[in-house]
């Protein structure tokens, strides 16, 4: 029914959708298919902005990247402005790479990005790299919020960063982190937000509050080095670049 009355839209003139999958009755909850083609269907609307995508299901673990790979469709939306996906079913299986690779490639305009799943049975290593943050935001100039369920970083996996980054705020909200290295993590950061007003929020697992309050700090710490070195910098640009600071902090 769903699809249906998505498929009965002009495909040139949905402009914003806001979907949700849902039952009270788990008897009638979307299978793997129906939500396929849901994903699928989201593909037909060249010229849509904004999506919000909420898909409740009984899905298998090893059926899940199926569901991840049919949103790589989603690269014809060329006009994505804002982007929210909740994939909230049984099972854990985090979106893969080249997922968010092509959907960043393909959305010049990207402002938000969300993209929520189970994170309760992940395998340590499982979700994005976090040092792809720097290639997102190379390719998506716009982009200033960005929240992923979980991310991962191994050791010795940062990457060189080709072109200038191009200044803005970013916030940026995770649920789960597996950082093999803080010290490096915190180095990747204060790489990648040096011309930013960045926020760093961990929202789901309260353990994971102190990791970045840490990494946070030793961000400060060698923003400040860098800033203190740096006789090109001025005053009023040293108090802009003061580095990763929590989300609470930003409210306050």
């Amino acid at each position: 029914m769903l699809i249906t009355m998505l498929a009965a839209f002009q495909p040139l003139k949905l402009l914003g959708a806001i979907v949700r999958t849902d039952s009270d009755d788990p008897l009638v909850h979307p299978k793997l298919p129906t939500i396929v083609d849901l994903v699928d269907t989201v593909s037909r609307f060249a010229n849509i902005s904004e999506l919000s995508l909420t898909m409740n299901g009984w899905v298998e673990s090893e059926e899940v990247p199926s569901i991840w790979e049919a949103m790589r469709s989603w690269a014809r939306c060329r006009n994505m402005t804002r982007c929210a996906v909740e994939l909230l079913v049984d099972s854990s299986v985090a979106i893969d790479d080249l997922t968010l690779d092509s959907l960043c490639a393909a959305w010049p305009h990207l402002e938000g990005l969300q993209v929520y799943w189970n994170s309760e049975y992940l395998d340590p290593g499982e979700g994005p790299n976090l040092h792809l943050l720097a290639r997102y935001l190379e390719r998506c100039p716009k982009l200033c919020h960005l929240g992923l369920q979980s991310v991962y970083m191994s050791q010795g996996s940062c990457c060189e960063i080709a072109t200038r980054l191009q200044p803005r705020p970013l916030h940026f909200v995770i649920g789960v982190s597996i950082l093999e290295d803080e010290d490096e993590t915190a180095e990747f950061i204060a790489r990648i937000s040096n011309p930013f007003h960045v926020s760093v929020r961990a929202c789901y697992d309260g353990h994971e509050e102190e990791v970045w309050r840490d990494i946070v700090e030793r961000v400060k710490t060698i923003r400040r080095d860098e800033n203190a070195s740096s006789c090109e910098v001025c005053a009023d640009a040293r108090d802009s670049f003061e580095g990763v600071i929590l989300e609470e902090d930003v409210a306050s």
